[in-house]
């Protein structure tokens, strides 16, 4: 399994918009094969920073949303409005869990 945590630091006045243009990217995502969870957080204590937290079957199928569509789509809809970005990719086989 791959975990992915993906963390946008938004303009303040542009939240809203990339919490808006998330929207069809986590439905067709969700839907995607190998997509185990895809969900967009916001934080608590600062709402302009948004982070997705992914689970996926397998690294292949991460490289294969990342060409997606819907994600090109996204990154379209969200420019200018992200101040700071970060992609954590983690490798299950790599993770002590209990």
């Amino acid at each position: 399994m791959i975990y992915v945590i993906a963390v946008l630091e938004t303009e303040q006045s542009e939240t809203a918009r990339v919490i808006a243009a998330a929207e069809p990217l986590i439905a067709a995502t969700q839907a995607e094969a190998g997509c185990i969870s895809y969900e967009l957080h916001a934080d608590v204590r600062k709402p302009s920073r948004l982070v997705f937290v992914e689970t996926w079957e397998s690294r292949d199928h991460l490289e294969a949303h990342f060409k997606t569509p819907h994600i090109a789509a996204f990154g379209a809809a969200i420019s200018g409005a992200v101040l700071k970005q970060r992609l954590e990719i983690i490798d299950a086989a790599d993770v002590e869990v209990s």
